[in-house]
């Protein structure tokens, strides 16, 4: 599975190939050798939640493609704080297979409910997936068009939205990835 973790420190970001067996304190352990913050500093969380050290990624519900927060403790940083920067790939153990998921709608009613930047940026996420679907049955496309779309589905920035927002943004969002995957195997 592929994970983002972005540090609410600094913004940085780790795109992370890992297995879902992987332990949480495991996940500390490889990213304090990333970012310097001590395993014993760091407070990685999921949609808000804190996750807990002994557990795997499995049993905690992380799905692949998922954004993980790293935050400091005791830093004074702010958990809102992260600013989008370049993401450096990083393989930590071999990748699992992606999960099989039922098939989203193709409808365009999610990404148009969002309003502001974060609707337009969903929007034209949208749209690009509809080009490619449309060249997809004419003709061969390249797979490096798939990563480009989900690249723009990893750097959706979801500062400053409420919880629900940003929750309903995470099920767009998978949603697409699932779509742009299903598009992808079609190659």
């Amino acid at each position: 599975m592929k994970l983002l973790v972005t540090e609410a420190r600094g913004g940085r970001r780790h795109e992370i190939t890992c297995a879902p067996t992987l332990s949480v304190g495991e996940l500390k352990e490889k990213l304090s050798r990333l970012s310097g913050v001590a395993v014993d500093e760091q407070d990685l969380r999921l949609m808000g939640d804190s996750l807990c050290d002994e557990a795997t990624l499995a049993e905690q519900g992380v799905q692949d493609r998922e954004r993980i927060e790293l935050v400091v403790l005791g830093g004074g940083a702010d958990a809102d704080a992260s600013a989008g920067s370049a993401a450096a790939p990083i393989e930590l153990e071999p990748a699992a297979p992606p999960p099989s998921a039922p098939s989203p709608s193709g409808g365009g009613a999610a990404a148009s409910a969002f309003s502001g930047r974060i609707g337009a940026e969903l929007r034209a996420v949208r749209s690009g997936l509809d080009a490619l679907e449309k060249r997809v049955r004419s003709e061969k496309v390249h797979q490096e068009h798939f990563t480009r779309v989900l690249e723009q589905l990893d750097a959706l920035d979801l500062d400053g939205l409420g919880d629900d927002e940003r929750a309903a943004v995470r099920r767009e969002r998978k949603a697409l990835v699932l779509r742009c995957e299903r598009l992808s195997a079609k190659v």
